[in-house]
């Protein structure tokens, strides 16, 4: 798909901070409890002095062939053709998780903490994505709006180069995410040493 997006993720900026983490939850109004579309997930290795810490964001990547479109027997997932993102109805979940045994990500979120859980996930904000009322950082998913490190950029593949960075000859694995090729996620990475 030529229009798909991409998140292009630099490990060597992030320290940490969560501000995306926030952000994430702010922006799409997701509830105290135990779904979160955006997390952080923190490898440490080596032995003192010499310890490295791996910041790893973790969310949907709106992959090329996603498993949880095949597997929704209600037919809530699709596909969004102008950005490839995956999207979910979630007036048509019928809380039956096919979704989340699925995925390789644990991208599908269902708060526990309520009666009925609706799946929900990572939307690749595509309501802000065509909104140009505000800002340029309006045009881009709240997760990279927020980065002080500006440790995640966003953009199809032609935007991502024109930006400098070489989106095809970049990781597709770092400490705490593996790629599946079967789906192919819409994420690249700069690993960190």
């Amino acid at each position: 798909m030529s229009n798909q997006k991409y998140f292009y993720f630099d490990q060597t900026l992030c320290f940490g901070c969560e501000a995306c983490v926030v952000a994430c939850k702010d922006w799409n109004d997701v509830k105290p409890g135990t779904a979160s579309y955006r997390r952080k997930v923190t490898t440490e290795n080596g032995d003192y002095p010499s310890v490295k810490i791996h910041n790893a964001l973790v969310s949907c990547y709106h992959c090329e062939e996603p498993l949880c479109i095949d597997v929704c027997p209600m037919i809530a997932i699709t596909k969004m053709e102008d950005t490839g993102a995956v999207i979910v109805d979630r007036e048509k979940c019928i809380s039956c998780k096919s979704c989340k045994g699925m995925c390789p990500y644990s991208a599908p979120q269902f708060d526990d903490s309520v009666a009925d859980p609706k799946m929900q996930k990572c939307t690749m904000c595509w309501d802000r994505l065509n909104d140009d009322t505000w800002n340029i950082y309006q045009q881009v998913p709240v997760c990279v709006a927020s980065c002080v490190q500006r440790a995640i950029k966003f953009g199809t593949k032609e935007e991502l180069m024109e930006a400098g960075i070489d989106i095809d000859n970049a990781e597709k694995s770092i400490v705490g995410y593996e790629h599946d090729a079967k789906l192919n996620p819409s994420v690249r990475f700069k690993r960190k040493a």
